[in-house]
């Protein structure tokens, strides 16, 4: 498990008990400076994956091996079962807007790469995010929207899934990027009530902003409809978990999990405690970090029974 705050990789048994643990603030080998996330490679290797495209591969004693330079805006960093990487390629939005303000979604490209650092292909195009291009004579720049979507990117074995929220639906790709399947719920209800749209803007106000900055919220656009889902993992038996989507206001209420077979059924949901991030889910239990009423993170393991 990874500590952003201290820069540290920390291993823990299934009983939560500390085995050990390398890492500081720094540039050398085995030091990090802004972890974004580990990435399960063959066997016990890990990679530690750090803001700027910086990977250091671990092994399974903490041995540290080489470092790769991958390129900086890789984002949602992945991997196959053959350890070659996937990620998405995400550059700052370069498109003009002449005469006023809107909302864009600019796709971006979903890359497989070399454990040397190399880009091997692109395999796909993902519909990547929306962001709000904002302009007054004084101020500019880009705003996260009401309700804005994001598209999500997962892998399990040689499979890559895709999604880009708009609906409840996913791709399956093969390690190449051709589709293999499509899985869907028709007709999901993603619909957004005027008092969920207030109180999301208003959510994002407080009595103390300055006039311009709240001005850009009130400028934002009201969405149609909800995003589908804000994540998608699979476990270890290839099952494909959507976590449903929930605006900035709601993330003190429980979340909710859809469950997919291998096939592609809808299995059902499951409901995880409010505060609850999921970070891996094994075949009976559900690894994550509870953060309680001040704030303080807890690394917790819940059972999870499956029926």
């Amino acid at each position: 498990m990874a500590n952003a705050g201290t820069n540290e990789v920390r291993m823990y048994s299934t009983e939560g008990a500390l085995l050990g643990s390398i890492g500081r603030e720094g540039e050398g080998p085995g030091e990090f400076k802004r972890i974004l996330g580990l990435v399960r490679l063959r066997g016990d290797s890990i990679g530690v994956w750090e803001y700027g495209g910086r990977v250091t591969l671990l092994g399974g004693e903490f041995q540290v091996g080489r470092l790769l330079s991958l390129p900086r805006a890789i984002g949602k960093l992945r991997s196959l079962e053959d350890s070659t990487l996937i990620g998405e390629i995400t550059y700052p939005s370069v498109v003009v807007h002449e005469g006023g303000s809107g909302l864009i979604r600019e796709p971006v490209p979903v890359v497989r790469l070399s454990l040397r650092g190399r880009t091997v292909d692109t395999l796909a195009m993902a519909a990547g995010y929306e962001e709000f291009m904002w302009t007054d004579p004084d101020h500019g720049g880009g705003a996260v929207p009401l309700f804005g979507k994001i598209s999500q990117l997962a892998t399990w074995g040689s499979k890559i899934y895709m999604g880009s929220a708009d609906r409840m639906e996913f791709e399956v790709l093969s390690s190449v990027g051709k589709v293999q399947r499509i899985i869907r719920i028709p007709e999901f209800d993603l619909s957004l009530s005027g008092q969920e749209i207030q109180a999301e803007r208003e959510g994002r106000l407080r009595p103390d902003v300055p006039a311009w900055y709240r001005d850009l919220i009130n400028a934002l656009p009201t969405p149609n409809a909800r995003p589908a889902f804000s994540d998608i993992r699979i476990d270890q038996q290839g099952f494909a978990w959507l976590e449903l989507f929930r605006g900035r206001t709601e993330l003190d209420t429980d979340g909710t999990w859809l469950v997919f077979s291998p096939e592609g059924e809808w299995m059902g949901s499951l409901t995880v405690p409010a505060g609850f991030r999921v970070l891996d889910i094994g075949v009976s239990e559900l690894l994550g970090v509870q953060v309680d009423t001040l704030g303080v993170e807890h690394v917790q393991l819940l059972r999870l029974h499956r029926e």
